[in-house]
């Protein structure tokens, strides 16, 4: 299942540039020639990357990201479902986006 993907940490950021500068010039992160508008992606060694995402305010959020990379997103999908995982639907207008949120048997 998932355990064969490349995973990400997941950051906000209300400056790209800045960060950018930060992430590169002060800890030698190395952007990724991956590239997703609004956002930046930095490689290590290991293959695991650090995803930061542009926002025009400051997160509110008390919670962790993490995200899954994948080729075969429906293959993936079928598998989590058919492993029990439950996905919940954000619906922003234009964003429609599945995520998965942790639900532990009671």
């Amino acid at each position: 299942m998932l355990s064969h993907n490349q995973v990400s940490a997941v950051l906000c950021a209300t400056d790209l540039e800045r960060s950018r500068d930060f992430y590169e010039k002060r800890l030698g992160f190395v952007l990724s020639p991956k590239t997703i508008r609004n956002h930046l992606v930095f490689e290590f060694g290991n293959g695991e990357t650090l995803v930061i995402y542009g926002r025009p305010s400051p997160s509110k959020a008390d919670h962790t990201q993490l995200r899954f990379w994948s080729t075969a997103i429906e293959k993936d999908v079928k598998e989590l479902v058919a492993a029990g995982v439950v996905f919940d639907e954000l619906d922003m207008g234009a964003i429609k986006q599945s995520i998965i949120l942790p639900r532990f048997p009671e």
